[in-house]
């Protein structure tokens, strides 16, 4: 009877670990860092892929929209990146693209489990080789359920907003344009309206 109890606290004790952690599906609203690995299309081995990608990615939870950050580096090998959409596959969201530091941070959302590894197609131009390596391929994210921790809301980056930035140089081109060239105008009529009176006023007086 003992060893049955025994038995029983073991089997217990191991399943409590795998269950213990709540499925992606029922995380709370907020933003979370989870590891993933990149893998072949048809294999469970790494890609070399892999390497192209910062880890953890992180997971942002909004009611039942749920949202993935990537960060790519070498980014400016990797020409197109593209996310499941349904039956169809389309180009992720650049946040941002810092060209300083060759890196490039992606979004896109998830209509999906992750339980099983996530398609995605990649199309990587490197023309530096010699020959030049050119390939289209797909492959999974394979992301690890159990390592999702809560991260601060501000690691999660929002989009450069779409408005035009006016810069200096644009104010300078402004006062050039035609608001510029009327006030210049402006300005030369009345000196050119008061030298006109000045010379009346000295031939008025000599003659």
């Amino acid at each position: 009877m003992r060893q049955l109890i025994a038995s029983i606290l073991v089997i217990w004790m191991t399943i409590i670990p795998t269950h213990a952690f709540a499925s992606l599906d029922t995380l709370d609203d907020g933003t979370y860092e989870l590891d993933y690995t990149v893998l072949h299309a048809d294999s469970g081995s790494a890609s070399i892929a892999n390497d192209y990608f910062e880890k953890p990615a992180l997971l942002h939870v909004d009611g039942n929209e749920r949202m993935i950050q990537l960060t790519l580096n070498h980014s400016e090998w990797t020409k197109e990146l593209q996310a499941p959409d349904g039956d169809a596959f389309t180009d992720v969201r650049i946040v941002r693209d810092d060209r300083a530091t060759d890196t490039t941070v992606v979004q896109f959302p998830i209509d999906r489990s992750l339980d099983e590894p996530l398609p995605m197609k990649m199309h990587v131009l490197i023309d530096t080789m010699d020959p030049v390596y050119d390939h289209r391929y797909t492959v999974r994210l394979d992301f690890d359920e159990a390592s999702a921790t809560a991260a601060d809301e501000r690691a999660f980056e929002t989009a450069e907003t779409d408005e035009p930035v006016t810069t200096e140089e644009d104010v300078e081109s402004e006062s050039a344009g035609p608001s510029g060239f009327i006030t210049s105008i402006i300005l030369i009529l009345i000196v050119g309206t008061g030298v006109y009176f000045m010379m009346s006023q000295r031939k008025a007086k000599t003659s």
